[in-house]
């Protein structure tokens, strides 16, 4: 039975639709409550949030739509395509005047009255590249580490790229999810568990740039300075009480070691 027959025989499942759709209208109702007010005092219109949460249900139920009637092998064929675009528009928001920051991080991008999150569509993408490609390389998954390399490396693109926004609760998802699908798949944990160690112990050795040496030197000042820094701070010591007895304070030599 071809994609198309089982379309028109395929009525759905009436448990599964039914909660999600209370799932929508529940969720719909509580933007509603809760953004009234806000939207009256600061869009002049009550129902801004409200309508703009309905538009983009709306395009969600829209896109699920089609991604569900697109042929199985359509998706696994554009995976990689949109794998590259996913990365793409990682580092497009990256790029100062592109990107929009909201409270230090700089997730999205602003499309006329709208904003999209790049970190959302590479879930998308990631998720068909690494179903694709464990059914292509079964056998190397599960008995070579070198099957799980090149996933590995990927998801270390990807997790500096969200790191860099930030958004480390995307980057958690993401790892969560190609790990859980490659153990699925039938791979080694020790596999597993060492690429993990690898890209960790890598990440923090891109951590410790050159500025901290400098930084250290900056908060440890040199012997010859200490005494300096020292007698400079008794004044400061001295003004923290200033009604208790005053004894007079010897400064601190310090014994410099040869």
């Amino acid at each position: 039975m071809n994609h198309a027959a089982s379309l028109t025989t395929y009525r759905g499942d009436p448990l599964l639709l039914g909660i999600g759709i209370s799932l929508l209208c529940i969720g719909l109702v509580a933007i509603a409550s809760a953004s009234i007010e806000y939207g009256d005092f600061h869009f002049g219109n009550p129902w801004h949030h409200t309508s703009r949460h309905a538009l983009y249900l709306a395009m969600g139920v829209t896109a699920g739509a089609v991604t569900y009637m697109t042929p199985t092998q359509s998706l696994k064929q554009f995976s990689a395509w949109l794998l590259f675009l996913a990365f793409g528009l990682l580092i497009l928001v990256l790029m100062p005047g592109i990107g929009r920051e909201v409270n230090g991080a700089q997730r999205w991008l602003p499309l006329g009255p709208l904003t999209f999150q790049p970190s959302e569509f590479v879930k998308f993408a990631l998720l068909l590249y690494v179903a694709g490609y464990l059914v292509r390389q079964e056998e190397a998954v599960r008995y070579q580490w070198q099957g799980l390399a090149k996933l590995m490396g990927i998801l270390a693109i990807v997790a500096v790229l969200l790191l860099a926004e930030p958004d480390f609760g995307a980057t958690v998802i993401t790892v969560g999810m190609v790990v859980g699908m490659m153990f699925i798949a039938g791979a080694k944990l020790q596999y597993i568990g060492a690429m993990l160690v690898t890209v960790t112990l890598w990440q923090k050795m891109g951590d410790l740039s050159d500025d901290r040496p400098a930084e250290f030197l900056s908060t440890h000042p040199a012997p010859e300075n200490r005494q300096a820094a020292l007698n400079a701070m008794i004044p400061s010591m001295l003004k923290i009480n200033p009604d208790r007895k005053k004894s007079p304070i010897h400064p601190v030599e310090i014994v410099r070691e040869s």
